[in-house]
């Protein structure tokens, strides 16, 4: 697997991708996600084989990473697609030398147990965080 930085001829690919997270009226878009290419606010990251496995978003801050959104296409799911792409961002965040890396979770989503396996550690449990949905906050010191 290849995991590559992605640039604006990405940003449909990686809407397509993004779109299964939220309901259609509030999913990522296509000019969205080129608006934060081109700011730099916020870096993409696509793993490829034959085909586009899944991407990730992370912005690098002052001392911390954020990171998300994540999403593997549903044929690659529980095959470690998932573990390569956060090593990766942890690798990125620890080279940048930030000290933390973290991110949001809806509960729906059912993570918990994906970022406890990764050694992040779940700060809070927020009701009602975003669109009236649960959410975790899930962090790890690097």
């Amino acid at each position: 697997m290849t995991i590559t930085r992605c640039d604006l001829n990405d940003a449909s690919i990686l809407e397509g991708l993004f779109s299964v997270l939220y309901k259609p009226e509030l999913k990522w878009s296509r000019e969205l996600i080129e608006q934060e290419i081109r700011s730099g606010r916020k870096i993409y990251f696509i793993a490829l084989e034959e085909d586009v496995l899944g991407a990730f978003g992370i912005e690098l801050e002052e001392r911390e990473a954020k990171f998300g959104p994540i999403s593997i296409k549903p044929q690659y799911q529980k095959r470690g697609v998932g573990s390569q792409l956060i090593r990766f961002a942890e690798s990125l965040a620890r080279g940048r030398g930030l000290v933390r890396i973290w991110c949001h979770s809806l509960e729906r989503y059912h993570t918990e147990g994906f970022y406890e396996y990764h050694g992040w550690k779940m700060e809070k449990f927020i009701k009602d965080f975003w669109d009236g949905q649960n959410c975790y906050l899930f962090s790890k010191e690097l």
